[in-house]
This record gives C-alpha cells, structure tokens and sequence, in this order.
C-alpha cells in the first residue's frame, strides 16, 4: 500500500518537475529570469522516504578522508598527467579557437538568442548630434534604424505570444 502511494506520488512529482522545468524556460524567454527562480520546486519530505534515515551523505561528514602514501603519490601523479594534458591542448586547440573566430562560440544560432539582441544605433545619434544638424543620409540611416527596431519589436512580440 506504502509503496503504491510512494509511486504515484514519485510519478506526480516528475510531471510537475517537467512542467515546471518548461515554465522557467518561458519565463527566461519572456526576459524574466528572476520570477523562474522564485518558482518552488516540491520534494519529498524525510518522512515520506525511511530508507534515507540511514543514508549517510558525503556533506554530513567532518572528518577528512585517510589517504595512504601510495594513494596519495597516485593522486599527485594524476594531477601532474592532467596538467600536463590541459597545457597541451592550450596550446593548440584549433577546434575552439575557430569556433570562437567564426561563429561567437556557438554551433548553433537560436532564434530566441537573436530577438535579445538590440539594433545597434548609428553613430551620430551616439555622439548626441543635434536634430537641426542630420545630413540626408542621417536622416536615411535614421529611418532605416527606426524600421528595424519597430520590426525587432514586432518579432519579440510574435515571440511571446508563441511562448504563452
């Protein structure tokens, strides 16, 4: 009987983890990391779960573990492989510092990634020029800006209501 509820419970939990799992990731699209954190996640309570009142975790013990000579001479051994290993692929990673060249560092551009990207302003609007001063290639520019942060605007929106 225990166990029945144990398991529907176990089976209720994964649903809402799952459901929850795709509202923090709305939310982090709606651009609102700070309400996907809040979000209570629901567990298991110690008295639902005997079998963990005899269960030692590594964080409940103090003490530092005893390494004999031999085990500790293997782990220095294994961090100076390591090292060694981490400094060579430093020095030529090719894989990465091409990626990194190419393509920002990422294999894959997500629609989502580009509407957080804003339109970059022309430089006179930057330097502060005055209304009265705009070449006619200022003013062409600054049309051409307007456009696409109001078609920006609109694809963000499009996106959200996709996302609800």
């Amino acid at each position: 009987m225990f166990d029945d509820v144990y398991e529907k419970k176990e089976s209720g939990l994964g649903r809402i983890h799952s459901r929850l799992a795709r509202v923090r990731k709305i939310l982090i699209d709606l651009q609102q990391p700070g309400s996907a954190v809040a979000i209570f996640d629901p567990q298991f309570s110690p008295e639902e779960q005997p079998e963990q009142l005899l269960t030692v975790h590594d964080a409940e013990i103090t003490v530092e573990k005893y390494l004999s000579p031999a085990q500790l001479a293997e782990l220095e051994a294994k961090r100076v492989a390591e090292e060694e290993r981490k400094r060579r692929e430093r020095l030529d990673n090719w894989r990465e510092r091409g990626l990194e060249e190419m393509m920002g560092g990422v294999l894959e551009i997500r629609k989502e990634d580009e509407l957080k990207k804003d339109v970059p302003k022309p430089a006179f609007l930057l330097t502060g020029k005055p209304l009265g001063h705009w070449t006619e290639d200022d003013k062409r520019l600054y049309a051409e800006y307007e456009r696409k942060v109001k078609e920006l605007n609109e694809e963000r929106e499009k996106y959200r209501k996709v996302c609800r």
